[in-house]
């Protein structure tokens, strides 16, 4: 009785031994096992130096660079040189700045008009309070009698 035994392919490069799904690379090293071309590398992943609000400031290890915090999205991409860290570091600082800013004029605006509103108010009470500062009686707030009581 003959027990023939399918063979388990094995990588040439590492020797790993591969399953039915691996028929164009090698899953273990990447290498091509059809003659088909190998797979790119994946790009390195960014090593992130300072995160801010919205961006963030990193490097490769090719370039330095700048991302988008929320889609991981690069922004800017710069030299691998002190020259280079110079240049991100300004531009992260000013796309941190600009937004920070944005965002504080917002908040400013709504205390600048609370402001407003509050001498507005306190202008009105001090004006009524010396309008009829010699009345034995002051009229309320809201009404303006033509004669003092």
């Amino acid at each position: 009785m003959n027990h023939d035994t399918p063979t388990r392919k094995t990588c040439p490069s590492c020797g790993r031994g591969l399953s039915e799904a691996e028929t164009a690379f090698c899953g273990g090293c990447g290498a091509a096992l059809t003659g088909a071309r190998p797979m790119p590398p994946a790009p390195p992943l960014p090593t992130f130096t300072h995160l801010g609000s919205q961006w963030a400031l990193g490097y490769t290890p090719s370039e330095y660079g700048i991302w988008d915090r929320q889609s991981g999205a690069p922004a800017h991409s710069y030299e691998r040189t002190d020259a280079g860290w110079k240049q991100a570091w300004d531009q992260y600082s000013r796309m941190e700045r600009a937004l920070a800013l944005s965002r504080v004029g917002h908040r400013v605006g709504r205390a600048l008009a609370l402001i407003v509103i509050a001498v507005v108010i306190a202008g009105y009470i001090i004006l009524h309070n010396l309008r009829y500062a010699d009345c034995l009686m002051q009229p309320g707030l809201f009404s303006w009698p033509s004669v003092c009581i």
